[in-house]
């Protein structure tokens, strides 16, 4: 096995592409609830998948997280404000 080194230019930094990505996607509010119901619905295939195998111990995991997931979809379609 090879060990394969990465050089980064000195301008590449964390923070600036962050800053970059989060204002590209600043105009598309959209993506939120997107991304939450598609998360939502994988979380479930991988339910439905850990009961076909019988592993009914990993289903509480899987089923929290999708719950959330579409917690947070509702909630920015809703335009719900906590607090």
């Amino acid at each position: 096995m090879t060990t394969v080194s990465v050089r980064v230019s000195g301008d590449v930094r964390p923070s600036k592409a962050l800053h970059v990505g989060l204002w590209v996607v600043q105009g598309l509010p959209m993506l939120t609830p997107l991304a939450g119901v598609g998360l939502a619905i994988v979380l479930l295939l991988a339910t439905m998948f850990h009961i076909s195998r019988g592993e009914l111990g990993a289903l509480p995991i899987p089923l929290v997280l999708a719950g959330l997931a579409a917690f947070v979809a509702w909630g920015r379609v809703a335009r719900v404000r906590l607090g």
